[in-house]
């Protein structure tokens, strides 16, 4: 914990020196937050305290990358530094295959935190996806139904396969005597729920290839 202070407390005083005290005053904020929820984590969860506070500090640092593939990505450095780039990141071409990827990391983003939580509560990941993910695979039909999302029109697409993803988790909270603990009840859910968000963006990336390769060769 002491090393945590010092590093928050060397950020702000370069804060304090790059820009005026509103800044270094929301960058104070915001540590003292990395800070608090890691020890609220460790207190309700019986994990060491500094390692919580580690990934906290790492889900705060990492969050504007986010804007990197999404929109214009903020000064990655401030209020300490520079800004690092100066556009949006694509990691495709096509429009449509760019707004897929970006939520292909959004769902790895959500997998590495699942499986990061069923590790530490001695849970198999696996275990907890219910077959009902597979209905994710009918979303495949969006690709010729719908029009075809871009980071412009994201709504598109987030508006009716995450819906999907959700009832399809949700389904799984059904009250059973072999269901389990809480825990892995609300394991059960998301992990199922983002599975069948995979699938479904799978499918769609499918079934779009194929309809823009036709539209091509004809």
């Amino acid at each position: 914990m002491g090393v945590a202070a010092a590093g928050a407390g060397c950020v702000v005083a370069a804060a304090a020196g790059r820009a005026d005290a509103a800044g270094a005053g929301v960058a104070a904020l915001f540590l003292l937050g990395v800070v608090a929820a890691g020890v609220v984590a460790a207190r309700r969860t019986g994990h060491a305290a500094p390692a919580l506070v580690g990934a906290a500090a790492v889900g705060l640092l990492s969050h504007p990358f986010g804007d990197v593939l999404m929109a214009a990505p903020p000064p990655l450095l401030a209020p300490v530094g520079p800004a690092l780039l100066d556009g949006r990141v694509a990691l495709a071409a096509d429009p449509t295959v760019n707004l897929l990827g970006v939520l292909f990391v959004e769902v790895a983003a959500v997998w590495l935190a699942l499986w990061t939580y069923a590790r530490l509560t001695g849970r198999r990941l696996r275990d907890s996806v219910s077959p009902a993910a597979t209905l994710g695979l009918a979303f495949a039909v969006a690709a010729v139904a719908l029009p075809r999302p871009t980071m412009a029109s994201a709504h598109l697409l987030g508006f009716t396969a995450v819906p999907l993803a959700v009832v399809l988790g949700v389904s799984t909270l059904r009250r059973r005597r072999d269901a389990g603990s809480r825990g892995e009840v609300l394991l059960r859910a998301a992990a199922t729920g983002t599975a069948a968000l995979a699938l479904a963006a799978g499918a769609y990336l499918l079934a779009y290839s194929v309809a823009v390769r036709g539209l091509v060769a004809g």
